[in-house]
Order: structure tokens, then sequence, then C-alpha cells
């Protein structure tokens, strides 16, 4: 989605979904806390993550585009370098398909069943 590389493969689903699928408990945001679980992996996998994040909050109405595009932005650093979002990607953050409404405080919950 956001480079021409091949990121989304069997073998880095199965290196990524261990970590994903894993609670990680304790004080943080959500984005703080994904970036923890991504943050020993290759780049490449990492990117995988922040492809899969971005797919997650893509449907969410209750968060500006604003917000999404900072929040999602903080993670660029793991990436591979050159790696950015794509405008076209960025600009379909604007608005979503629900309403996650008190669902988003359990977010973490929610990403690791993607």
């Amino acid at each position: 989605m956001f480079s021409d590389d091949s990121v989304w493969t069997a073998e880095h689903l199965r290196t990524l979904q261990p970590t994903l699928g894993a609670a990680l408990l304790g004080s943080g945001t959500f984005f703080e806390k994904l970036r923890t679980q991504l943050a020993s992996h290759p780049p490449v996998v990492r990117q995988l993550g922040v492809e899969i994040a971005y797919l997650e909050y893509l449907g969410e109405r209750d968060t500006g585009a604003a917000t999404k595009r900072t929040n999602l932005g903080a993670l660029f650093d793991l990436v591979p370098e050159g790696v950015t979002m794509p405008d076209d990607l960025s600009e379909i953050l604007d608005g979503g398909i629900a309403s996650y409404g008190p669902a988003s405080t359990i977010a973490m919950l929610t990403f690791a069943f993607c």
C-alpha cells in the first residue's frame, strides 16, 4: 500500500501475527503500545504493521483526519527509509464508515483480531 515492495506476504504476516495477537498491558496510548510491539521486527514487517493499523483506522468516523495522520505519521520512522503514506491514501482518512464510540478505548483488542 505505502510502497511497491512485497510487504503483504505470508511470511511477513506469520512473523507479525503472534506480536499483534498478544495484548500489551500497562500505560500508554494504543499507538505507543503498537510502536513497542513493532520495534523488534525488521523494517518491512513493521511497515506491514503500520499498514494494518492504517486499514483499521480507515473505517473510524469518530476520529478526524488530522488526528489519524498524526497518530499514523508518528510510526513512520519504523518503516523502511523513504516509505511514506501516499497522498491518495492520506486524503481518504477523512471520514469513515462507523462510529466506534466507547469501543475506541479498546482499540488494542480489536486490532489484535485483524
